[in-house]
């Protein structure tokens, strides 16, 4: 019989007993129907065992588990009859058990792929109820396992006979879900329903497939190949086949033996594959190619992120955490992540002989969802939930660096999972065990490729940023995109952007050219970013991440190339791409030039509009913009030079709207309205294309653009770009003049719907407007030279700040390193902004002056480094004035030449090794331009005259020529000079006055866009030593030109330079991006280029154009990589520190003087890394993790002084930091009202009973009870005659300055810590306190009040005395609180003294809550699944004693936790006014409950056990 098979979705095996793993052996690779062999071509069905050869089945199949010795069954009676076999499976009692059968080898099975079956027999001892038999595919390789989804049997299996089961491939997998290229696993499993103990028996396992020709084809994720493959199941001879791409021959006469064929040029575009049969009957028959795997919507990441590819490191990799000490980034199943995006020294370390590993990162390498609060982190997986924070010291926590860390084993051991430490390298997951040997080769490997951290030198972000969107729902995801240097995420705890496309290869830089992104309303996962450039011949379209832009995958289906933008006016407009606010799936995204498409389906599949009209010939665009309306569905599109478009059919069609601005920049929907904001496109009121401020509504377009403003020159047909609707109040419109036009930055006003206009001043060129989801008053400002923040649009000035740290969008041309300890540690050359100097790698570069626009060319001179010459054009274009400058301070300030001809374009400049006759460099500029100024021009009296050198020719072909390196001079000898021009490298002797021709190199050319044509380089501290770069290779020659060899094993080179070589070395060291030995990289090397190490990892590429690579020039170990588009890049290794500290006091003290009315003073501040920090005395000033520090002293009338010093790990020591702090006591203030003094007494003094100069006790050294610097009163309960009860302290407010409490009377307390150094019995009862007011000697007590139980001998105890019971019935006025008295019983007879400090009153925080509202603001007594829920809870009375409180929610199912979250704080002023957190219950879950549970951080109240707390 025939059974039909019903695709299920289950896919975990329930109860699967690995004990009974059932293992056959499978035909040879000969017999499937998918080989590639002719003899198979006129096979039917390709049997993997059966009954017609039992040798074959014998040698193929065995057991793999103990206990089965019965699995080749021959010759048993009537089931199975003389001569067959079968395999025997016994099913336990208990069902959802499952035997695999595996195959040695493994089955290729795409050809057939949609039109195969897998077939058998099988013959039940029992009956099998339907669906009680479910059977799958399975991929197998090092341990790695990729399973299909299961089909189940839908009919009953009868008992006692043999059936025939076939089951299609299509319903065990989705196309483009598993990979049918490498099968050799058939999984057979009952399912739970299925009960008893007895025997199945299966036989004659086999493929089958129709009697056709068939072809697939399979797109290989690591280089772009399509590979195509077919089968022949006509059972006609074939002659030839021939292979069609898009409808063209793409291979013709390929042999009937051969049934593939690979494509190298497919790249990742979605061509049309087709194979042709010719037979031997001269017939022919064609098929198209299926798609064995889609990589639109397959799960490769768009860029090689994978860590390590030999087997050895990957079975120790994958499923598991892998750490280096020192090296800042790590991986979690074999992928490299940055341990902390923003902060390059979070790296682990060893200390005390012990790893400590990043807590966050290991956990979450280990499956869990990881929360991160301040110093706090919160784990959870599996239903239970781990808090890990600073205070956990006992465990071995460690904060630094922001971030918690741990020694691995004992974080290891904490949750549960394994862990091997290796010097260096630690190793912790699952598979993992503390004998786990990490082999000499795996750690070499390892070691290897984490000899380097990666991370940007901080020049600023001083190209185009393009757009910025904030979440709807969740404020805290912020993404913004550049021109030319991709994707950025905002991290609003550290305020600072992280790239996300750093993984873009060097010949894929067209994804960094973002022209839009969009984010799903309703999953603040999800972004989608429309990328590519027409400058580039790379491949563009669409990327799309699901976990904020961690990784991505390319969503690319449309035909040719998805060109989205280019460096014009439709880079600042957007965005061009929307998601649904009601379906996440639903996307739509417009082209430059492509037209406008639609999916439903998350990207699987798209749909072209109609009705949309492509931009005139005369206006440069395409679709600008698109918004969708949430009330109605409608989609509108903007296209420049045509108009605004109307679908109402959800993107399938689109209607003109009649009247629309024609070059409209930015849409927006709100209150039932549509407004738009209109460029104009060849300059000012522009009459076919004229600006303005648009609004749609009723199917009617009105102009609402500013115009005749008091004060202002807004006129009718301005430009526009930004444009915000307020999202409180929709008639509220902002919007900003566009960039490139008369008004631009110039920021309007109106609060009703544009009916009314004000002018809110002048700012930057903003090219879009975005309203702050935290402060409604609040929008950021992208635009030409970073972000800008306006903190109250509404305010009368108009302010902005920078909001831009961490985007790095320079073009650099070339890069300066010069080996002086008082040169900038960097100089770089730049598009936009011509040059820039750093001192400090980690601090924003300074723009020396004159400004460049366009920094072409820099050079020094190597006897002299104080001069520093540099070249560039005023704007950013080769076309405008060009200048030069020099400087005498190594490259910090310089000095305009006069004598330059700005009319000469400037193509390089170099600065002669020595001086001449004059005590001057000579200065040599090789220039471009017209036959009449193009030449090489030279000066020796720095720059004050100029000659034109003759014989000598220069040609430039492109704009890319002026960024290349095509003079210099020797780096030793001061009179010579070297020049290449046109593959002819000629020499100077003589200081440039006279050339020779020396070398022809041969002509090479490559068509990658990175190839910025040819340049030369000469060595440091090797005279006659030169480089030189094609597009091929490398050469160089060590005898001044006259022999050139090339420099082996490195082929097309991108780019090379010089730096330090090694302590003691006699070579520089080289640093080259290339190719070496098939694998492109950045390498070096010490032995000038007969031997090369890379550097880079997998991981780390060059996500932009690479313009110049220069090493350190005083370090060996640091190299930089300048691009086009993500500034300039460091590789550092890991070993190498040499960035001093930096000590920066708080505001208060930053010019080094404050004034202080206390005769106690905290001074605080950061310092730029985890260092030690001392004072004047050398004592230790404790840093924490935040690198935060913080100290008190007193001080004396007058000017105190304070120097604070710090040295970090690497013997760094930073610049002294001198704090004056003049103390005036006159006119001085207390400690108000709630708030605790940290040390306890700097506005108390006590004065009776208190004679000896002990009573303030300081820095108490000898008391080992109390830290050192900490203070206290000492009180010594005895009066000199013997008498020890009676006695009685008290504490007075200095000068008689009143403290008013009254606002604390009802929910305050008094609180202190007490230290009693010897045992009283009953203290409570023994020692009382009670406060006083002294109004002209008019004491008022208080109540007198008992000291609460539990106060132990020689230990610290915090008590808290409610104010009501001090003051309730008493005479005690609270406005007027004075002094404090301490008494003791005079039934106490024994000397004792008592310490008290850290003396206060505080009203403790009131938590009230928690509300629970929906994703609609209404409230919600419970929780459903999947549904979006925000958490409130109130504090009242809150103050700084509310530090450590602590907010936690859990989300509990059958009374078990199912996810847990730390709430976020609300603090103004410095004072908690509560806790808040939206979170989306799990949509698993089915009767979800809620719990909350608050730590009110001061008060002895633990919290419920719900988290066990490290």
């Amino acid at each position: 019989m025939e059974i039909i098979m019903k695709k299920i979705t289950a896919l975990s095996i329930t109860g699967f007993n690995p004990k009974k793993l059932l293992t056959a052996f499978l035909v040879g690779i000969a017999a499937v129907i998918c080989s590639y062999s002719a003899a198979a071509a006129d096979s039917t069905a390709g049997y993997i065992f059966d009954a017609s050869d039992r040798q074959s089945i014998a040698g193929t199949w065995a057991p793999n588990s103990s206990g089965i010795s019965d699995t080749i069954v021959a010759g048993d009676g009537s089931i199975v009859p003389s001569g067959e076999y079968a395999v025997k499976i016994p099913f336990g009692r208990i069902g959802g058990q499952g035997f695999e059968i595996h195959k040695r080898g493994q089955l290729d099975l795409d050809a057939v792929m949609r039109t195969g079956s897998i077939c058998f027999e099988l013959y039940a001892e029992n009956n099998i109820p339907a669906d009680g038999l479910q059977v799958y595919l399975k991929k197998g390789i090092n341990g790695v396992y990729k399973e299909s989804e299961a089909a189940a049997v839908g009919e009953e299996i009868a008992a006692g006979r043999w059936n025939n089961i076939s089951i299609p491939f299509s319903s065990l997998a989705s196309y483009n879900s598993f990979d049918y290229g490498a099968v050799n696993i058939a999984v057979f499993r009952m399912s739970a329903a299925v009960q008893g103990d007895f025997n199945v028996y299966i036989k004659n396992i086999c493929i089958k497939a129709t009697d056709e020709l068939t072809a697939s084809v399979r797109y290989t994720e690591n280089n772009g190949n399509a590979v195509i493959k077919w089968r022949n199941g006509t059972g006609k001879t074939v002659k030839s086949y021939t292979v069609y791409k898009d409808g063209k021959a793409l291979k013709a006469g390929i042999s009937a033996a051969v049934l593939q064929y690979t494509d190298a040029s497919a790249g990742l575009d979605s061509a049309v594959y087709k194979v042709r049969a010719a037979f031997a009957d001269n017939t022919q028959k064609t098929v198209t190619a299926a798609n064995a795997v889609y990589h639109t919507t397959s799960a490769r990441t768009v860029f090689e992120h994978t860590g390590f590819n030999e087997k050895s490191v990957k079975d120790i990799a994958e499923d598991a955490v892998i750490l280096r000490s020192g090296c800042a980034e790590g991986y979690m199943n074999n992928v490299r992540y940055a341990i902390d995006e923003t902060e390059k020294k979070a790296a682990p370390f060893i200390e005390s002989g012990s790893f400590y590993a990043p807590i966050a990162f290991v956990l979450e390498g280990l499956g869990y969802r990881i929360e991160e609060n301040g110093d706090t982190v919160l784990a959870v997986k599996d239903g239970s939930a781990l808090r890990f924070d600073a205070d956990g010291a006992e465990y071995g926590i460690i904060f630094r660096n922001h971030r918690l860390f741990m020694p691995a084993e004992e974080l290891a051991a904490t949750v549960g999972t394994g862990c091997t430490v290796s010097g260096e390298v630690a190793v912790l997951g699952d598979k993992i065990t503390s004998d786990t040997a990490v082999s000499e080769k795996v750690k070499k490997k390892i070691l290897a490729a984490t000899e380097y951290n990666k991370y940007n030198a901080f020049l600023g972000a001083d190209g185009f940023v393009t757009g910025l969107v904030i979440h709807p729902k969740n404020p805290d995801v912020m993404y913004t995109r550049t021109d030319v240097g991709g994707v950025y995420r905002y991290d609003t705890e550290r305020e600072i952007w992280i790239p996300l496309l750093d993984t873009v290869n060097i010949n894929e830089t067209a994804w960094q050219s973002v022209a839009g992104i969009a984010l799903d309303p309703n999953d603040d996962n999800v972004i989608w970013a429309a990328c590519g450039d027409i400058w580039y011949s790379a491949e563009n379209g669409l990327l799309k991440s699901t976990d904020r832009g961690r990784t991505w995958e390319i969503v690319k289906t449309f035909p040719g190339r998805f060109d989205m933008t280019k460096n014009d006016l439709i880079r600042l407009v957007g965005e061009p791409i929307a998601v649904d606010p009601t379906d996440g799936n639903t996307v739509y995204c417009g082209s430059f030039d492509m037209g406008f498409f639609v999916t439903h389906d998350g990207g699987a599949t798209w749909t072209a509009a109609s009705g949309l009209e492509q931009s005139p010939d005369d206006c440069s665009g395409g679709v600008s913009a698109v918004a969708v309306d949430s009330s109605d569905g409608a989609v509108y599109v903007g296209v420049f030079g045509r108009g605004i478009y109307k679908s109402t059919d959800g993107g399938a069609t689109f209607g003109y709207t009649e009247g629309s601005p024609k070059m409209p920049a930015r849409l927006a929907v709100a209150g039932g309205r549509l407004y738009a904001s209109s460029y104009s496109m060849s300059g000012d009121s522009d009459e076919k294309y004229p600006g303005g401020i648009f609004v749609y509504e009723n199917g009617k377009w009105r102009d609402i653009s500013p115009a005749d403003i008091d004060g202002d020159a807004a006129a009718a047909g301005d430009a526009y770009c930004g444009l915000l609707v307020d999202s409180d109040n929709t008639d509220t419109v902002i919007c900003c003049g566009a960039p490139y036009r008369s008004n631009a930055g110039r920021i309007y006003r109106s609060t009703d719907g544009g009916k009314s206009w004000s002018y809110a001043g002048k700012l930057t060129n903003a090219s879009c407007l975005v309203q702050d989801g935290k402060n409604k008053k609040g929008y950021y400002a992208p635009w030409g030279f970073g972000i800008s923040y306006i903190e109250d649009i509404y305010a009368d000035t108009v302010r902005e700040i920078r909001a831009d740290t961490g985007i790095e969008e320079l073009c650099v041309t070339k890069i300066l390193s010069i080996p002086s300890a008082d040169a900038p540690k960097l100089i770089t050359l730049n598009h936009d902004m011509g040059m820039k100097r750093s001192d400090r790698l980690d601090t924003r570069a300074n723009i020396p002056t004159p400004y460049f626009g366009k920094g072409i060319a820099a050079d020094y001179c190597n006897s002299d480094m104080s001069v520093v010459v540099r070249a560039g054009f005023v704007q950013n274009s080769v076309d405008g004035d060009s200048i030069i400058a020099v400087s005498r301070d190594y490259g910090r300030n310089y000095r305009q030449l006069g004598s330059w001809n700005k009319s000469i374009p400037i193509m390089d400049i170099a600065v002669s090794a020595g001086k001449g006759a004059s005590g001057n460099p000579t200065i040599l500029v090789a220039a471009a331009g017209s036959e009449s100024l193009r030449g090489i021009y030279r000066s020796e009296d720095m720059g004050a005259s100029w000659t034109r050198v003759s014989g000598i020719t220069v040609d430039v072909k492109s704009n890319w020529e002026y960024t290349n390196r095509r003079l210099v001079s020797d780096t030793v000898d001061g009179s010579t000079f070297y020049f290449v021009n046109s593959h002819t490298f000629y020499i100077s002797r003589d200081g440039g006055a006279t050339w020779q021709e020396k070398y022809k190199f041969p002509s090479a050319v490559r068509s990658d866009n990175n190839y910025n044509g040819e340049f030369v380089k000469a060595a440091p501290g090797r005279g006659g030593c030169v480089w030189f770069r094609n597009a091929n290779a490398i050469y160089k020659t060590e005898d001044y030109g006259d022999t050139w060899s090339i420099v082996g094993s490195i082929d097309e080179p991108y780019a090379f330079g010089f730096g330090a070589g090694r302590k003691g070395a006699d070579n520089p060291a080289v640093y080259a991006i290339g190719t070496v030995n098939g694998t492109r990289g950045l390498f070096v090397s010490e032995d000038m280029g007969v031997s090369w190490t890379r550097i880079n990892d997998n991981a780390n590429g060059f996500p932009c154009i690479v313009s110049d690579v220069c090493g350190d020039s005083l370090n060996y170990g640091r190299v930089y990589v300048g691009t086009h588009g993500r500034g300039v890049l460091v590789w550092q290794h890991k070993e190498l520190d040499d960035e001093k500290p930096v000590i920066t006091p708080d505001a208060w003290a930053k010019n080094g003087l404050a004034l202080n009315s206390e005769d106690r003073f905290e001074i605080s501040g950061t310092v730029s890394e985890y260092c030690i920090l001392k004072n004047d005395d050398g004592e230790v000033i404790p840093v924490d993790g935040n690198n935060r520090f913080s100290f008190t002293d007193y001080r004396d009338t007058g000017k105190n002084r304070y120097t604070l010093s710090a040295s970090d790990a690497a013997g760094n020591t930073a610049d002294n930091v001198d704090i004056s702090v003049v103390y005036e006591p006159k006119g001085k203030t207390f400690f108000g009202n709630g708030s605790a003094n940290a040390e306890g007494l700097a506005t108390w003094a006590v004065n009776y009973g208190v004679t000896d100069a002990n009573a303030i006790v300081p820095r108490a050294k000898d008391m080992t009870f109390m830290k050192e610097g900490t203070y206290a009163v000492r009180m010594s309960f005895y009066d000199g005659k013997n008498n020890y009860g009676g006695c009685g302290f008290q504490v007075n407010r200095l000068w008689k300055n009143h403290m008013d409490i009254s606002d604390m009377t009802k929910n305050g307390e008094l609180y202190f810590r007490i230290y009693v150094d010897s045992w009283i019995d009953n203290a409570a009862a023994l020692f009382n306190v009670h406060i006083r007011n002294d109004d002209s000697n008019d004491w008022k007590p208080s109540n007198r009040v008992n000291l609460p139980d539990g106060i132990k001998r020689c230990e610290w105890t915090t008590v808290r005395i409610p104010l009501a019971q001090l003051t309730e019935g008493s005479e005690f006025d609270a406005s007027k609180l004075y002094n404090i008295v301490f008494t003791m019983s005079r039934n106490v007879t024994q000397k004792l003294d008592i310490y008290i400090q850290d003396i206060g009153f505080c009203n403790p925080p009131r938590f009230v809550g928690p509300e629970v509202t929906d994703a609609d603001g209404a409230a919600a007594d419970t929780v459903v699944s999947g549904g979006e829920y925000t958490f409130s809870v109130v504090c009242n009375d809150g103050d700084k004693a509310a530090e450590g409180a602590v907010c936690l929610i859990g989300i509990y199912e059958d009374g078990a936790l199912k996810d847990a979250y730390i709430a976020d704080r609300i603090e103004q002023d410095g004072r908690l006014c509560g806790f808040t957190k939206k979170i989306t219950v799990g949509s698993e879950l089915k009767q979800p409950k809620y719990r909350v549970f608050v730590w009110n951080g001061m008060s002895e109240i633990k919290p419920q056990e719900l988290f066990a707390r490290y």
